[in-house]
């Protein structure tokens, strides 16, 4: 025969005829493709000694097909010519058509001597092994042939010969022995990958017991199958039985059951030496014949019963095995010899775990012990699984989660190769589903072993989908998860032929399994128990039907009542039928609405237990929970129309103003998520061609829009205008300004449309900057959003560099938003135009570098100075000042709200530098309404500077101002102040309020850092040796009042500040380079000066007086040309006559002293001194005053002295 006709396992080629009509009693020969390790046959006979792989591997391979025998029982044998066939065996020439008696004897005879040979250790080497079985195989093949071509209605003279053959076969058992009895060390050495070629004599013994036991099964069978009637007597002796019971049986029955026990004590004697952690992995199985032998046994009982119906099949026999290990005795057979008449049914064996052994050789047998010849399931063995699950689960057992987890792994690979069997499920849902609350924890396997009652409710429909579908992870699962896989396994086998019949059978047995009182009896781990089951029977059964009923039963549970370990559970699997929902396009409204029914109620319980962190803590659990699955429904979903928006509960309303800072960020990054969601899935929809039911999907969207705005945008709104508010309030408000371009809110309270959100968050000073910046980075770029606010707005340019400025005001400029934000802003036409005043050249990028806004300032400025035409500067400054519009109102906002000294300085330092450049654009004085009073009065000049100490300044003000007040003074300063009475006030209430509240630089110090008073500051551009006459007038202006507010004595009493004053002078004069200007200075100050020396008495403030004087005096005697000799010359004049008759002492002292700094001014009016003191005298009355005319003859000598000279 060919290979196609070969009996095989399920992965073996079918056969082309079908069985019915092949021939079981043409049997000798077939034609196989042998193993490359076969032995070469030495004849024309064709031999199939077993050749052995190995050791067995735990599951069947395709390189471990060599399976050759099992078509032995199909051989066929040309019966024609076997009447002239000459054979010959162990050296004697014999015929089919002659076997007597002797011949017969001496056959068997030398095939027992041979067999002998091969037992005793260290006689013959690889090749003599192989040749000496082949001998015996071919013995075997002569005695077969004999009996399929002996007479069909033998004779009493045949019968009888028929019956010495029996006996002769008996008396070779008897020879050879049991398997059973088969030596440890025989069995433990018994395989090797060489196959044949092993030298190993344990090797050869082993094998040539499995051929030899096989052929006289082999040769019973074809005696049984060619002569039924021929029966032999037994006695056989039965475990446990009192005396031998003779009973009347035929051949082939006895050596099947003599074989199926011996097989089965050798997996006994395996099982004896491996652990639990091995079941799987380790097979019953010795070496990879044995599992031949197995299988060949298996189609040979199948066979047999086919053709003989009250002959059992394989798993008979094997329930019968089962259950005499199960329920018989063990016991040791006492030192005894066989006789020709006797055989022991079981032989001796001794099982460690009887229950776990039964298991496991199933476990085993079921994949190789269920198929036909041509690939097709037969016959299934659900009697003996329902015997050992009914063991297993007793409630006498106690049942330990390792030995479990092996059991349910038996019924999963049993499951997937038979069909459903109800019992089954009934038994095992009885049992999980009062142990719902069970751990089904391994302790030794550690922390890998905890229940993951954490995980997402994708990650549990996911797993509880893959135990459906693939066979990943089964090793690390539990008991229950086990369970499910069986669960799965047998009703998706019922599917296949009956879909549902199987699960209706069913879905009544685990629904009646709970109510209301065990419910409330499952724990957390009960709960996720329970949502696994449930989640996997929607899978195998009706989805809707499932569904409801799970959530039904978790409605019977009082949420309000139960710990958070409880409802996060009943959460995470609601959103798992969801996703199942989901995922089959079943619409989830039912469930939808149980599921926002508990989150608003948490939402209002988290609002009103701000004060019970407890209870707050408890709640936000669940509430994260619902959240993030929230994000995943809304992700997952494909269109949004399977009422995903009832999902949007009105407690968010509630949530979110009663969050901190970390858990707010979490809900808008959700809520962000969600919108973006929405937001394309609308753009597919009505861009998208030829889908049904699209105007019914956008009527959806559209509600879903809604709902959104209404719940979530008042909150981002009123949030936004908050001082710190987290920057996902930004992304999800531009969620909804690009909402606004496809839906608007329906709702008259809400301002929804496009122009109205985007100005809102651009144009609304209270909406904090960090909020702005990132709005507009993100829609900047967007083109459809820019043209539709260019349509709607018109300069729209402008508003944003007005945005962009006071954001700047805020943040850093080295911030990266802030950076990215003005180069967006840069690429307006509006700012190009500003910016080519100062950087023609298009590609100079320089200008963000550093501090852009104020090189924007300046480039402003410089544009204004540049026009000429009085026309151009009106419309140049209505342009900047659009720039500038609610600046004041921003600025006030800003320092009252932010509480950051580092924002205030970074306020005063870019609008200090507004003022400085663009001072003509903020002030205009017939426009009462321009801008930089208001700033000077909210910055510099506050209400509370004038309230007498009533009122305190704010924290952050005169840091601030000490600063960058310069900044303001000198923008100030670039006003026409002299005819401006406003502008004069304001820089002497600068004056007048600053000059005393910073401290002045030591004049013995040489350090000009750190100490400047930001008067001086003010005054920096005065310093230069060629000043511009703007500075200079500036400088007069700050002089005058210092001099009118601070120098001038009262009742001969000096002001408290006058010693400040003459410091800052001092520094003024030290800093400045121009001689001329001090000159100047002198001719302001030098009066005063002059009559403070009169009254002083200090000599610090006398030092500086002369201090001042000197730098006065010698700039005047150094530039003549700016203020005359005569000029100086008329202040000493009028200073005598003020101050000879009242003080002649002190004025003819102050006179010598600046003679020692200056006496050319004073030789000019020597006579006029001369008679200022006799005048002097006279009035007095005093005649004539020799102290007074000493110290005047002692300043004429010095004048003279320095006259002459």
């Amino acid at each position: 025969m060919s290979e196609e006709s070969s009996m095989t396992p399920p992965w073996s080629p079918v056969f082309d005829v079908p069985e019915d009509d092949m021939d079981w009693n043409d049997v000798l020969d077939i034609d196989v493709e042998h193993d490359v390790k076969e032995t070469e046959r030495s004849s024309s006979t064709e031999l199939f000694l077993f050749c052995c792989n190995g050791e067995t591997a735990d599951q069947i391979t395709f390189e471990e097909q060599y399976l050759r025998r099992i078509e032995r029982l199909r051989s066929n044998i040309e019966a024609t010519t076997c009447t002239e066939l000459c054979t010959q065996i162990y050296g004697l020439y014999t015929q089919l058509s002659i076997l007597d008696t002797d011949l017969m004897m001496r056959l068997f005879n030398l095939t027992k001597m041979n067999i002998t040979n091969v037992e005793v250790p260290g006689q013959m080497s690889a090749k003599d092994f192989v040749s000496t079985r082949e001998q015996i195989q071919e013995f075997f093949h002569f005695i077969k042939s004999f009996i399929v071509n002996f007479v069909e209605s033998p004779n009493e003279e045949e019968t009888h010969s028929l019956l010495n053959l029996v006996e002769h076969l008996h008396s070779l058992s008897l020879h050879l022995g049991r398997l059973a009895h088969l030596p440890a060390t025989t069995i433990s050495n018994c395989f090797s990958r060489n196959g044949n070629k092993c030298p190993n004599s344990v090797y050869h013994v082993f094998h040539l017991h499995l051929e030899i036991h096989w052929e006289l099964l082999e040769a019973s069978y074809l005696l049984n199958n060619r002569f039924p009637e021929l029966e032999v007597e037994r006695l056989i002796i039965y475990a446990g039985a009192d005396e031998d019971t003779l009973i009347v049986t035929d051949i082939c029955t006895e050596y099947m059951t003599i074989l199926i026990w011996d097989l089965c004590v050798l997996a006994i004697r395996r099982f004896n030496i491996i652990g639990l952690p091995e079941y799987q992995r380790r097979t019953p199985f010795p070496c990879t014949c044995v599992r031949e032998l197995w299988i060949q046994f298996y189609h040979l009982a199948e066979d047999r019963h086919q053709r003989l119906s009250d002959k059992p099949f394989f798993w008979m026999m094997i329930h019968d095995v089962v259950h005499t290990i199960l329920e018989g005795q063990q016991y040791t057979i006492p030192d005894s010899q066989w006789d020709s008449r006797k055989f022991r049914v079981p032989p001796e064996y001794q099982c460690d775990n009887k229950l776990a052994f039964c298991w496991w050789m199933l476990y085993h047998l079921t994949p190789i012990c269920c198929f036909d010849t041509s690939g097709t399931n037969k016959k299934s063995n659900y009697t003996t699984c329902t015997m050992l699950l009914r063991h297993s689960l007793s409630k006498e057992r106690e049942l330990k989660e390792g030995t479990r987890r092996f059991y349910m792994r038996c019924l999963i690979e049993m499951s997937e190769l038979w069909e459903t069997n109800i019992g089954v499920i009934a038994t095992l849902c009885d049992y999980f589903c009062k142990k719902l609350n069970d751990k089904f924890y391994m302790a030794s396997l550690g922390l890998k072993e905890v229940a993951q009652v954490s995980q997402s409710p994708m990650e549990w429909l996911e797993k509880c989908t893959a135990r459906l579908n693939n066979k990943k992870g089964i090793d690390q699962e539990n008991s229950f998860y086990l369970f499910l896989r069986v669960l799965a396994a047998q009703l998706k086998v019922g599917q296949l032929n009956e879909p549902l019949v199987a699960w209706k059978q069913v879905k009544g047995r685990f629904f009646s399994k709970f109510h209301e009182r065990r419910m409330m009896e499952l724990s957390e781990i009960g709960l996720c128990n329970f949502t696994s089951l449930f989640i996997t029977l929607a899978q195998l059964g009706n989805i809707e039907d499932v569904g409801g009923r799970m959530v039904d039963l978790y409605d019977l549970l009082n949420i309000d009542s139960l710990p958070t370990n409880k409802i996060n559970p009943i959460l995470r699997g609601m959103f798992a039928l969801v996703f199942l929902y989901q995922r089959n396009n079943i619409n989830f409204g039912y469930i939808a609405n149980k599921l926002v029914t508990i989150f608003d109620c948490m939402c209002r319980q988290v609002s009103t237990s701000a004060d019970n962190r407890s209870l707050h803590q408890k709640h936000w659990d669940a509430i994260s929970v619902y959240l993030e699955a929230l994000q995943e429904v809304f992700e997952n979903s494909p269109s949004l129309c399977l009422s995903e928006s009832l999902l949007l509960g009105t407690g968010l309303c509630q949530l979110l103003p009663a969050c901190g800072q970390n858990r707010l960020r979490r809900i808008l990054g959700i809520l962000e998520a969600i919108l973006t969601k929405h937001r394309t899935t609308y753009e597919q929809i009505t861009t998208a061609e030829q889908i049904q039911d699209t105007a019914i999907q956008v009527r959806h969207l559209k509600s879903m829009g809604d709902t959104l705005w209404k719940i979530i945008y008042p909150f981002i709104k009123t949030h936004s205008c908050t001082n710190t508010p987290p920057s996902q309030t930004a992304d999800v408000a531009v969620c909804f300004t690009l909402l606004a371009l496809y839906i608007q809110p329906s709702s008259s309270n809400i301002s929804g449309d496009v122009t109205s959100v985007f100005n809102f968050f651009t144009q609304n000073t209270g909406v904090c900057p960090n909020i702005v910046v990132s709005y507009l980075i993100h829609l900047l770029p967007n083109h459809l959003l820019m043209d539709k606010m260019q349509t709607s707005q018109g300069d729209l340019e402008s508003n944003l560099i007005r945005c962009w400025f006071q954001c700047t005001l805020h943040k850093s400029s080295e911030d990266p938003e802030v950076q990215e934000l003005t180069r967006l802003i840069f690429k307006l036409k509006s700012m190009s135009d500003v910016l080519q005043e100062i950087y023609p050249n298009d590609s100079d990028t320089s200008y963000l570098s550093h501090c852009p806004s104020i090189k924007f300032v300046k480039a402003l400025g410089k544009g204004f100075y540049k026009q000429e035409m009085l026309k151009e500067k009106i419309a140049y400054r209505n342009k900047a000042q659009h720039y500038f519009e609610s600046l004041t109102k921003f600025v006030g906002h800003a320092m009252r709200e932010s509480g950051s000294m580092e924002i205030v300085r970074n306020i005063y330092y870019k609008v200090g530098h507004l003022v400085k450049y663009c001072s003509p654009l903020l002030y205009l004085k017939s426009k009462s309404d321009c801008l930089l009073p208001g700033l000077l009065t909210l910055m510099i000049l506050p209400s509370a500077l004038y309230s007498g100490g009533q009122k305190p300044l704010p924290s952050y003000h005169l840091p601030a101002v000490k600063e960058y007040l310069h900044l303001f003074v000198q923008g100030i300063g670039k006003l026409d102040f002299q005819k401006d009475q406003y502008v004069q006030r304001c820089l002497t209430d600068i004056v007048k309020h600053y000059l005393s509240r910073f401290p002045m630089k030591n004049i013995s110090s040489t350090s000009t850092s750190n100490a400047v008073h930001p008067l001086v500051a003010s005054l920096s551009a005065s310093f230069a040796k060629t000043p511009s006459n703007e500075a200079c007038s500036l400088r007069n202006v700050i002089l005058s009042t210092i001099r009118d507010q601070y120098l001038m004595p009262t009742s001969a009493i000096l002001p408290s500040t006058a010693n400040l004053s003459l410091q800052l002078i001092v520094e003024l004069f030290q800093r400045t380079l121009s001689v001329p200007t001090l000159a100047k200075d002198g001719l302001l100050l030098l009066p005063t000066l002059l009559s403070m020396m009169i009254i002083i008495d200090s000599a610090p403030q006398h030092g500086l007086l002369i201090l001042s004087c000197r730098y006065m005096l010698e700039s005047c005697k150094k530039a003549p040309e700016s203020v005359p000799c005569s000029q100086v010359t008329d202040i000493m004049r009028n200073f005598i006559k003020q101050h000879i008759t009242s003080q002649p002492i002190k004025c003819i002292e102050t006179l010598e002293t600046i003679s020692k700094l200056n006496g050319d001014c004073l030789l000019p009016i020597v006579d006029y001194m001369t008679e200022a003191v006799k005048d002097s005298e006279t009035r007095r009355g005093v005649g004539a005053d020799s102290n007074l005319r000493r110290k005047y003859t002692q300043l004429v000598q010095r004048l003279g002295h320095n006259g002459n000279s």
